[in-house]
Parts: structure tokens; sequence; C-alpha cells
């Protein structure tokens, strides 16, 4: 959470690139940032286990401008190979033609892949969630250039696509969503 990690990951990432930069070809800056952001951060399920939501956009943010960095080192180090990052993308419906559960999918589209994937590949976080977000924090974690950083220009992107979400209006739920099994539909 704390913005100090984004150098300590790069300095990582240097004697990891050291030791390993002759036999390596593809490097992947992280695998799933969603999970250890929402999971470790937001939900509490994994480590460090915090329930904040805050937290979760902070780590969020800390992760991709790690990625970011990471990328233009390897850039400014000219090592052989390419580098991408891998993401957790998950495609989202609404159960049912409500205009309540059709926002919420949208929602949950922008919470799992674009808060993400735009970033990375346009520059700025979507609109929409920030809109959202902004009942739970004021976003003075993003520093001047930040996403410049993190839209560093990768060679590949990495897909681990595990199932669709069909999602109903729930309130007091997080994102105001409800999951429904695909077996339901």
């Amino acid at each position: 959470m704390n913005r100090s990690i984004v150098d300590e990951f790069v300095h990582y990432c240097d004697v990891i690139f050291d030791r390993f930069g002759d036999r390596v070809s593809n490097w992947i800056t992280h695998n799933e940032p969603w999970v250890v952001s929402w999971l470790g951060y937001g939900s509490g399920e994994h480590a460090p286990g915090y329930r904040d939501i805050p937290a979760f956009l902070k780590a969020a943010h800390h992760v991709l401008l790690s990625h970011g960095m990471v990328t233009k080192r390897f850039r400014e180090r000219q090592l052989a190979g390419e580098i991408g990052i891998t993401l957790n993308l998950n495609s989202s419906y609404a159960f049912d033609e409500s205009a309540s559960s059709k926002e919420v999918a949208v929602r949950w589209d922008g919470f799992l892949n674009r808060w993400f994937l735009d970033p990375v590949f346009k520059g700025q976080y979507p609109a929409d969630l920030l809109d959202y977000y902004r009942q739970y924090t004021d976003f003075s974690f993003i520093k001047e250039g930040d996403l410049e950083t993190m839209s560093a220009a990768i060679d590949f992107l990495g897909i681990n696509y595990y199932s669709i979400s069909y999602l109903t209006h729930q309130p007091g739920a997080w994102l105001e969503a409800g999951h429904e099994d695909e077996e339901s539909s």
C-alpha cells in the first residue's frame, strides 16, 4: 500500500534482471494484480487481510505503477526479450434485462477488467469508476506522471480467463452486485 514499495519492486527486478537476464526471454511484471490488490486489501481473503476499499485502490495503483516502472527499466537496460503483464479478465453480463442489473454488469467489468486494462493501454482510469470510487477516496495517491508511466509500451498481454459473471443488482453488496452462476441462466 505504501508508495515506497514501488521503488523496492524496481530494485528487486534489477536484481532479477542481473541474475537471469541472459537466460529469460519473456518477462511478466505482475501476474493478476487484481488478486493481490483486491483479495489482499479490499475483500481481505488473502494476506495481508485488509477489508478497506481505499487501501485496495491505492494498492492497485501502486502495483500498476511498479509494472510501468519496471517496464521502463527493462527498456533502459536494453535487455533482450519481451516484457508484459498478465491480467485475470472476466466477461460480465447482466443476469436479467433490468437497467439496474445492466448497470452493475458494466461496473463489475470496470472493477475487474477496465481498472487494470485502461491504465496500461490508455494511460487513464475509466471515468465511470473514478466517479464511483470517489465515495471512498480522493485519489491523492495518484501523482503527476503516474498514468503515463503505467502505460509504458509492453510487448504482450497475458490473459488468465477463468469464468464469466452474471450479475444482478443487490443493494448493500460490493458494487451492488449479486452473482448468479452460469447454470441458473
